[in-house]
């Protein structure tokens, strides 16, 4: 059993990981903004993400720290929100890597978040050596790392996790906004059709952050997402078959432009090509359960969401085999 400090686990991504924990017997601390009743082996620590202050406490004798903050990105790219994406990720960071360096006995692993969206837009895959892109949501990538890596003298391992988009049934995640396009009747594919989607399993999210949690060889830029990335208008097409939607066509970008307005989001999201590939993960022996996206779809869709289950999402461990 470890001792495992989570900043960010009240999120959405921080919800799955704490389930599978728990069911492992790790021993968590959360970091969180909000407050929740503490229960046996998951304690709940206050804090706002911005200041220092007794939180640091929380991180002595813990064995990892593992921070999933960030605001998300799928919101309008303007002036205010661009900040705020920049700051929460930033901000925590530096919060964590200064609290690190004043501890007496602090985690011997730091894994913090990033994205696979810091590599360019292609149809080729791309593993953790490939080119990086241009634009925001890269510069915001290599910001956030870049400060990570800042407090390398902490003496932590470090682990980047550059994190495909995270499937689960959980409301507005991933894969409810692509069951909702679907249901829209576009079931054929947005866009062209041909950008690539990169994933990952909720479940399979979790197993890779404990396998690494076991495997002191791995360290700096991991790729977690699926090895099997595959063609937008085939993803959407897995999800119509399973939803059955009236109709199917495909989202032109003159429609995805007036959608993304309506939806206060932005095209990139869904145009831009993913086609990233786990390669440091698969070296080192890790096994996808769902590797392929029409075992992972069919497994999210059997599995019923209920407003009880969204609500106590800290008590229902069982969920996930191990």
């Amino acid at each position: 059993m470890k001792k495992i400090a989570i900043a960010g686990g009240s999120g959405y991504m921080g919800k799955l990981l704490i389930h599978y924990l728990m069911g492992r017997g790790h021993q968590l601390i959360v970091l969180s903004r909000k407050d929740f009743e503490n229960q046996k082996n998951l304690e709940f620590v206050k804090w706002d993400g911005r200041t220092h202050g007794a939180w640091h406490a929380a991180l002595e004798d813990a064995d990892v720290l593992i921070n999933l903050c960030g605001q998300s990105v799928n919101c309008r790219y303007n002036e205010k929100n661009k900040q705020a994406i920049y700051q929460s990720r930033l901000k925590s960071t530096q919060l964590l890597g200064e609290a690190l360096e004043r501890l007496d006995c602090g985690p011997e692993l730091w894994m913090n978040a990033s994205s696979a969206t810091i590599y360019r837009s292609s149809k080729v895959e791309m593993d953790e050596e490939a080119q990086h892109g241009e634009g925001f949501s890269v510069e915001v990538c290599e910001q956030w790392e870049s400060r990570f890596y800042k407090y390398k003298k902490t003496g932590a391992r470090q682990i980047a996790l550059r994190m495909a988009m995270v499937f689960d049934t959980a409301a507005g995640g991933p894969y409810d906004h692509m069951k909702e396009a679907v249901q829209l009747g576009f079931g054929k594919g947005i866009g062209d059709g041909n950008q690539y989607v990169s994933w990952i399993h909720g479940h399979d999210l979790c197993r890779a952050i404990d396998f690494m949690l076991m495997h002191k060889e791995l360290e700096g830029n991991i790729n977690i997402s699926s090895p099997q990335p595959i063609p937008n208008a085939d993803f959407m097409k897995i999800i119509a078959d399973s939803q059955k939607p009236l109709f199917r066509m495909r989202c032109p970008n003159w429609l995805l432009s007036l959608g993304v307005i309506v939806k206060q989001t932005e095209k990139e999201l869904v145009l831009k090509s993913r086609r990233v590939v786990p390669k440091r993960l698969l070296d080192a022996g890790f096994h996808f359960h769902y590797a392929d996206f029409v075992d992972a779809e069919k497994e999210l869709s059997s599995r019923t969401k209920s407003a009880t289950n969204s609500e106590n999402v800290y008590c229902n461990i069982d969920r996930w085999e191990r």
